[in-house]
């Protein structure tokens, strides 16, 4: 289950003065790494995936290719919540084959089978991450800027994400709320792919609820 909270920056120019405030300095454990991103979400023609609450996506992490199925979850003032299922794969060749053996897999072949899948919309960007420490708790920072592209049509991205690995999820949100009370940051209660679906514009179609594991 991924849990993170998402914050969307209003001046993007804030990004490296939050990384190195000293609210994060004193809980930051090594220091902060960047990595680029380039990402590709598919479904068929049809759009089967969406209608049942799922978002598949490949994405090239440095030099790494991860395909990923995300769903089941729902989001509340910029905190999200979902499962998530991840495979190494060689590169952008779709495949629901390669989750064979996950649990999500009975669930992708009902609803997709042997259909083709073609790209929705893809995303570009740079992500600078830092691991936090607090109580026993250990989350994520991850700085994201970069732009999505549907079609002719682009958004950029601009935003800090929380993310929980272990621990006590109140610790994302009392940070959270720290850095917003400093710095111009407010909920981003949209998910990157759901921001995707809007500049293409079938955000509608796709309901998380929809997804029964």
């Amino acid at each position: 289950m991924e849990i993170e909270l998402k914050l969307r920056l209003c001046d993007p120019s804030l990004g490296e003065k939050i990384i190195s405030d000293p609210i994060i300095e004193k809980i930051r454990v090594g220091e902060p790494f960047q990595v680029n991103f380039e990402t590709r979400h598919y479904d068929t023609r049809r759009g089967n995936l969406m209608d049942v609450g799922l978002a598949y996506r490949i994405r090239k992490e440095g030099e790494r290719y991860i395909a990923c199925v995300k769903g089941g979850g729902a989001s509340f003032e910029g905190l999200h919540r979902r499962f998530e299922y991840s495979v190494p794969v060689e590169g952008f060749i779709p495949d629901i084959n390669v989750f064979a053996g996950t649990p999500i897999f009975s669930i992708l072949w009902q609803v997709a089978g042997e259909e083709e899948l073609i790209t929705l919309f893809s995303m570009v960007f740079t992500r600078i991450s830092t691991e936090l420490h607090v109580d026993g708790t250990i989350m994520e920072m991850s700085l994201d800027r970069g732009g999505i592209t549907a079609g002719n049509k682009k958004e950029e991205i601009c935003e800090l994400e929380l993310e929980l690995k272990s621990g006590d999820t109140a610790h994302i949100l009392k940070l959270g709320e720290e850095l917003a009370e400093k710095y111009p940051l407010v909920a981003e209660t949209r998910s990157k792919f759901q921001r995707g679906l809007a500049l293409l514009g079938v955000e509608n179609k796709w309901n998380e609820k929809n997804c029964k594991t």
